[in-house]
């Protein structure tokens, strides 16, 4: 009987996988919806499945529901505390729930390990510069990059306005001026 048990919650886990490996297809896809069915799918056949409760967190990033990102998030961090994906995601979708008190310890801690993670500099710095350490957030806008347009016209907003509270207004001009032309007609710009 104890045999039977194992094989048929490893069954239960390979199947879960399976559902997650489709859901990561569908995500890719921006198919958010059919993702989001199939990580139902396999957190019911394994509700501990970091995997699963990752990719759900992610799925409500992309459907802009932070709120439910987190919850899923906190579930896989409770599972591999020390994952930086983990970790990175879990600060993103507190930062934009304006929860920066939860986000900073976060994204700092992936920021030491890997600072050139997509858009990391930005959401430091910014955290950074909420909290007046304009050096800092200086330091973390420039170790940054992306290659989404519009956090890189925010990371040149926020390096203008902290080397203006640097006191080199000239400097700052000039990176407002860059940050205008990354993208002429956004809404950051009008």
């Amino acid at each position: 009987m104890f045999a039977f048990g194992t094989t048929h919650a490893f069954a239960q886990q390979s199947e879960a996988d399976v559902f997650v490996g489709q859901a990561i297809l569908a995500y890719d896809d921006r198919r958010y919806e059919e993702a989001l069915g199939l990580l139902r799918k396999a957190l019911k056949l394994d509700p501990p499945n970091v995997d699963a409760l990752y990719y759900t967190g992610l799925v409500y990033l992309a459907l802009k529901n932070p709120t439910l990102a987190v919850q899923n998030f906190e579930k896989a961090r409770e599972k591999n505390p020390t994952n930086l994906s983990i970790l990175y995601q879990l600060g993103v979708a507190y930062f934009a729930l304006e929860q920066y008190e939860k986000a900073s310890p976060l994204l700092e801690q992936v920021f030491r390990e890997q600072p050139q993670l997509e858009a990391l500099g930005y959401y430091v710095g910014v955290m950074r510069y909420r909290r007046d350490d304009y050096q800092g957030a200086l330091n973390a806008f420039k170790t940054g990059t992306s290659a989404d347009p519009t956090i890189q016209q925010l990371t040149r907003f926020y390096t203008g306005l902290t080397l203006g509270f640097l006191g080199l207004p000239e400097r700052a001009a000039a990176e407002v001026e860059e940050a205008l032309k990354i993208q002429p007609g956004s809404p950051q710009t009008g």
